[in-house]
């Protein structure tokens, strides 16, 4: 037994080690994203997609610009800010316990961004904001070019630049930070200014001067004004007031010239104005009264002095002068028309002008109103033309005095008449030897006897009401009633509302009289008192046997006797009309009822019959499920019960019947023990009979069933499918291997490989139900592992490149699919794929991003596959003048060209053109530069250079210009 420890113990370390370099299978990956760009630079969030089946012991950042971050600390998904743009390499190395892993990948950091913005202000100002990005760094140089020679190199956010002159400005930045440079370009206006002036005229010989020019500034600009009339304002132009006066000695015609004067520059502005001669004009406007007026000037274009002389028309005239003339109130005697002369002077000019008014004669006219009665009338003077002065008589046509007033205090006059009849009212209206009459006719009217009647509280019961018209107040009213009982006597003025009451049913006419003075006047209408007549209404009362009957007779007074036969053989109830309200009947039986219900009033009688019925009683009851499915609640749903009826209920499962009292019976529940069909019995007994109602119910019976989930093979679990169950039931698990269970769900582990049967049995009582399914078990496989490595890895990769891509899969089997995937491109038009073997070549044409996809398919068409994005450049062909010199202004030696770009040039694979135009005779060296001698080139010409860059077979071109003047000056573009 010795022996044998040493082999136990290397088994064991074999089967350590095993599962350790298990543990170490690290797959190091990882994405990235910009999350901001901004002055400083640019900030990269890095994620971390790194997958292991171990731990991780730390993670190493490599950021490819001479910065780390982690490297024995568990820093897993980190965020780095690059000043510089770029392609830039970085490495994540993932350590574990045993090994370590490292993948490097190219990223695009966003290069320098320039941008601002330019505003013009304050006419020669411009605010200058630094939109750029991206430019972090301490060399980082901004170059302002203000497009006037000027060359700013200020590092502000917002500054502030004044041009000194108009024009239009180009403004460049430049921003350069080692050999990386950003541009951007804006253009800004200073406009000239444009001369303009608003003419305000204040008065008829004063005006006053707004300067309106735009786009003046400078302190030294100047301001002359000609006004035309031999004056003449000078002022600088930054002092100018808000409005600048003049006034005219005479009148006429005035060119006024405006002129600025800024420097070199200049602008003029002239318009004329007019100062007019007089126009004589004056309203003369009445006022409250018609022979009142206000005269008043309306001359335009009057200054100086002058005399103002009016002849009103009727002999009296005026004379004012500019310095007394005021508002003048003119007041004429009589009616007529009047023509008024307005006539000025000033020195040797005269002006005229006249109008006409006219003052209408006078014109009796009054108003007439009814008033208080319909012998009252309410008169009121209404005469046209009147100046306040005249004098009213009135006639009133019924023999009475006349009365008489004057205009300026007439009220209102009441008139009371004392008799009816027609009344011719004549009115007259005296003004010196002016006079004016008119005459109106008012009607009084006789009246006429007229009464409403309306029944009161009961139908032998009357309101009567007067509705006579043409009433004064004086009147007295009589009624006779028509039933021989005394009259009554009113007197219009207190008469109310008469209520009269009748003693019996008939046909009453009753007589109204008016009566005023030996006036008089009769209104007859008759009342009919109707007989009673018999009605009822039935309404169900709480039980189906229970009725409310309810009078609904028509035209009773209130003393009739009601009796009620309820055709069940009981004896009649009778009851009085004044107590009467509802009676309640309560019927024994089932059946068909005649209700005979008759109304009497003194000798008169009226019947009414209805017929009711009471229903017979119906069983039914409804089953609505329990908490469980194997329990109901039974609920009583029959018709026509009273309330004193058994219930009985056999369930059909052999128990012994329930029996309650419909009074106290609300849901019996119900529990079942087993599934089967069951017949329920319902049953109403009560004295008015008996029916029964029966329901079918069926409970379902047991059926063994179960899910599996293999996920954790070898450890399943299985899962009982219920079906509806109820009751106690049992659960009896047999695994196939041995091993049993007796719990509902329950979790398995299998030791073995194989197939084994896994049966379920379930028991209810005497119900029994079995269920078997088969799990399998197989023995582990190594799953596959695809992976690849790519060469050359260089720091850049440039459009035209071509990379070998080499497999490097472990635990691929024999029938498993490889497939290369090329994203995106995937037509072959941005990349030429070579195969060998198990390797591609790849010519990426396209300069962009793409995906690498190494694809395995095994046999049960399972996916594995490992995928490297790999960022290609674009091929560039710039090129820069390296070295020259001048003597004096004159470029005196050779000139090289350098071919420079932003990315490596691959000497061995790229191949360059260069190419100077017009055939010039300079010796010319092709490769990566040009150089020839311009000591002998034409002066005043422009030349291009032109550069061709192949590699991969791309190719890409560049040119530059360049210009020799008449004075041997060279000038590089």
């Amino acid at each position: 037994m010795k022996n044998k420890h040493p082999i136990l113990l290397l088994v064991s370390l074999i089967i350590f080690f095993a599962s350790c370099r298990k543990d170490e299978n690290i797959v190091p990956d990882f994405s990235y994203e910009v999350v901001q760009e901004s002055k400083e630079g640019v900030s990269i969030k890095f994620t971390n997609l790194t997958s292991m089946t171990g731990t991780p012991r730390s993670y190493l950042w490599e950021f490819g610009d001479n910065s780390t971050i982690g490297d024995n600390n568990y820093i897993k998904s980190p965020s780095h800010q690059f000043e510089m743009g770029g392609t830039i390499y970085v490495t994540l190395i993932v350590e574990g316990k045993k090994t370590s892993e490292r993948i490097t990948k190219p990223i695009i950091i966003p290069g320098m961004v320039a941008d601002f913005d330019a505003v013009i202000h304050d006419l020669n100002i411009v605010t200058i904001t630094n939109n750029s990005s991206n430019y972090g760094g301490v060399n980082t140089k901004f170059f302002w070019d203000m497009g006037d020679g000027e060359i700013i190199t200020t590092q502000d956010f917002v500054f502030d630049y004044a041009y000194s002159e108009a024009g239009d400005y180009k403004i460049n930045l430049r921003i350069e930070r080692g050999n990386e440079r950003a541009l951007a370009a804006k253009s800004v206006i200073v406009s000239d200014f444009t001369v303009n002036f608003l003419i305000h005229e204040i008065s008829l010989n004063k005006i006053e001067i707004e300067d309106k020019t735009e786009n003046v500034f400078g302190e030294e600009t100047a301001l002359h004004i000609d006004y035309g009339d031999g004056t003449v304002y000078d002022a600088v132009y930054t002092f100018l007031p808000e409005r600048i006066p003049k006034q005219y000695d005479k009148s006429g015609n005035y060119q006024i010239t405006y002129t600025i004067t800024r420097g070199s520059e200049k602008g003029t502005a002239i318009k004329t104005i007019a100062i007019s001669d007089f126009l004589v004009d004056f309203n003369f406007n009445s006022t409250s009264q018609i022979n009142v007026f206000e005269l008043t000037d309306n001359t335009s274009d009057l200054f100086g002095d002058y005399e103002i002389t009016v002849d009103f028309g009727d002999g009296d005239n005026i004379t004012f002068d500019n310095n007394s003339y005021t508002t003048h109130t003119k007041t004429y005697e009589h009616a007529g028309n009047y023509l008024i002369n307005y006539n000025i002077t000033r020195g040797s000019d005269v002006g005229y002008a006249n109008k006409s008014v006219y003052i209408p004669g006078l014109v009796a006219k009054f108003n007439v109103y009814q008033g208080s009665a319909i012998t009252v009338f309410d008169i009121s003077d209404a005469s046209l033309n009147l100046f306040g002065t005249e004098e009213v008589s009135v006639d009133f046509g019924d023999g009475s005095d006349l009365v008489t007033f004057v205009t300026t205090s007439y009220p209102t006059y009441e008139k009371t008449y004392t008799s009816g009849g027609s009344y011719n009212i004549t009115y007259n209206v005296n003004r010196g030897n002016e006079t004016s009459s008119t005459v109106k006719t008012v009607n009084i009217e006789n009246f006429i006897a007229d009464f409403t009647v309306v029944n009161g509280a009961n139908n032998n019961i009357f309101n009567i009401a007067d509705a006579s018209s043409n009433l004064s107040g004086s009147e007295t009213v009589t009624i006779d009633f028509g039933d021989g009982t005394e009259l009554v006597e009113y007197s219009s003025t207190s008469y109310p509302q008469h209520i009269k009451t009748y003693a019996n049913s008939g046909n009453y006419n009753i007589v109204y009289t008016v009566s005023r003075g030996i006036e008089t006047d009769t209104k007859i209408k008759t009342v009919s008192i109707a007989s009673p007549t018999a009605n009822l209404t039935i309404e169900t009362g709480s039980e189906i046997n229970i009725f409310n009957i309810s009078d609904a007779s028509t035209n009773l007074v209130g003393d009739e006797t009601v009796t009620i036969d309820f055709g069940d053989g009981n004896v009649p109830v009778e009851y009085s009309t004044t107590s009467y309200t509802t009676h309640q009947k309560t019927y024994a039986n089932g059946g068909t009822y005649n209700v005979a219900y008759t109304i009497s009033r003194s000798g008169e009688s009226d019947t009414k019959i209805k017929t009711i019925s009471v229903g017979n009683l119906t069983a039914d009851f409804t089953l609505p499920t329990g908490s469980e499915i194997n329990i109901f609640d039974i609920t009583d749903n029959s018709s026509n019960l009273t309330g004193t009826e058994t219930v009985i209920i056999d369930f059909g499962d052999g128990e012994s019947p329930v029996e309650y009292p419909t009074t106290s019976y609300t849901a019996h529940e119900k529990t079942y023990a087993n599934g089967g069909s069951y017949n329920i019995s319902y049953t109403i007994a009560g004295s008015s009979g008996t029916d029964n109602e029966t329901k079918t119910i069926s409970l379902p019976g047991l059926y063994a069933d179960f899910v599996i989930d293999d996920s954790n093979s070898p450890t399943f679990d299985f899962t009982v499918t219920d079906q509806q169950p109820f009751g106690t039931i049992t659960y009896e698990w047999d695994f196939g291997d041995g091993n049993t269970s007796a719990d509902k769900d329950v979790s398995h582990t299998y030791s073995g490989y194989g197939s084994f049967s896994v049966i379920l049995t379930l028991r209810r009582g005497a119900e029994f139900s079995q269920m078997t399914k088969t799990v399998y078990i197989q023995a582990p496989v190594a799953p596959m592992n695809p992976q690849f490595t790519y060469t050359p890895v260089s720091p850049l990769l440039i459009q035209g490149e071509t990379i070998e891509f080499i497999n490097e899969s472990t635990h691929i089997p024999g029938s498993a699919n490889l497939e290369w995937i090329i994203t995106p491109g995937t037509d072959g038009t941005d990349f030429d794929i070579t195969t060998n073997d198990d390797n591609i070549e790849v010519l990426f044409k396209v300069a962009q991003e793409y995906d690498i996809k190494l694809e395995y398919t095994d046999g049960l068409d399972i996916e594995t596959s490992s995928t490297t994005t790999l960022d290609f450049a674009a091929l560039t062909a710039d090129f820069d003048k390296t070295s020259d010199t001048w003597d004096g202004g004159n470029l005196t030696t050779d000139i090289v060209f350098d071919f420079t770009t932003t990315n490596p040039i691959d000497t061995d694979g790229a191949t360059f053109s260069w190419t100077l135009n017009d055939n010039v005779p300079a010796e010319i060296t092709t490769g990566t530069g040009l150089s020839f001698s311009v000591l002998d080139l034409p002066e005043g010409n422009n030349y291009n250079v032109i550069v061709e860059r192949t590699f991969g077979g791309i190719t890409v071109s560049e040119q530059r210009a360049f210009s020799i003047d008449v004075a041997g000056v060279f000038t590089w573009d």
